[in-house]
């Protein structure tokens, strides 16, 4: 209703009781928000604008849309939209994914969501996802998949630190890889936005993996997310990742970095060739 006739549906009690996911998502938010502003990052997009939160997301013909997403700003709002049937509140990661895309949105005014573009904003937000669930939940997460906080197995949608689990690439033009695109469609996932973020998810893992503490890696991540900008290729993520690095002052783990970016060839193709 908000977003096609600017009008709100305030949430009311059914028989006396709120619904338990509504007021999980409510409450796991607002940790990643506090998380966000505890480092001088007020709100998704830095300025404190206040989000709606669209909890009944469905598509034209009524039914639920099962998935979550960042839906931009309007009328004063950062609008993020969830759904009443999957588990979506249960998992901080994925909270933290969305409230991330408004951050790089907000820092790199908004990168193209196509082909590697699109893939490195997404990459950004699993990784964030990740690092703020370390900071908030008390479970354990030793394989960095995207989804598991919840009950419903389903949830989860990516492994991290395996890529080939859910059909993701390992290296640029591995058997899971998608190509770069012309135009965008939900066909071709927008030229891989969701498969080929694994290249830079697996380089996060690593870091991860050899023990960077995860202070650290949240700090040197956001350095990566201010020195975004739009149309970042991977080709170029080769060269601002360990610029990053060094700006971050963690020249001591630029060996591991180095040697993930070689694993995963982000640096040995041009994509406008292909």
């Amino acid at each position: 209703d908000f977003m096609n006739n600017d009008t709100v549906t305030l949430i009311e009690p059914e028989d006396g009781d709120w619904y338990v996911g509504d007021l999980l998502t409510l409450m796991n938010i607002g940790k990643v928000w506090d998380l966000y502003n505890e480092i001088g990052w007020p709100g998704p997009d830095g300025e404190g604008t206040p989000m709606l939160m669209l909890m009944n997301w469905v598509d034209g013909d009524g039914e639920p849309v099962k998935n979550a997403c960042y839906r931009g700003k309007q009328n004063g709002f950062q609008l993020f939209c969830f759904n009443r049937v999957q588990r979506d509140g249960e998992c901080i990661d994925l909270l933290g994914h969305e409230f991330t895309h408004c951050v790089s949105d907000a820092l790199a005014v908004e990168l193209p969501y196509i082909n590697d573009t699109g893939a490195i904003n997404e990459g950004l937000s699993d990784i964030m996802g990740n690092l703020i669930e370390s900071y908030i939940s008390e479970d354990d997460d030793p394989e960095w998949l995207i989804g598991e906080g919840s009950k419903d197995p389903e949830m989860v949608i990516r492994c991290m630190s395996d890529p080939h689990r859910f059909k993701q690439p390992e290296y640029t033009w591995d058997l899971y890889y998608l190509p770069n695109v012309r135009t965008a469609t939900d066909e071709n996932d927008c030229g891989g936005v969701h498969i080929n973020s694994s290249l830079l998810n697996l380089i996060a893992w690593r870091l991860h993996e050899k023990g960077m503490p995860v202070e650290d890696e949240f700090y040197y991540w956001m350095q990566v997310l201010m020195a975004i900008v739009p149309g970042a290729d991977y080709p170029l993520m080769a060269r601002l990742l360990p610029w990053s690095m060094k700006q971050a002052g963690f020249e001591a783990w630029l060996p591991v970095l180095e040697e993930a970016v070689k694993e995963t060839r982000i640096a040995e193709y041009d994509p406008d060739s292909v």
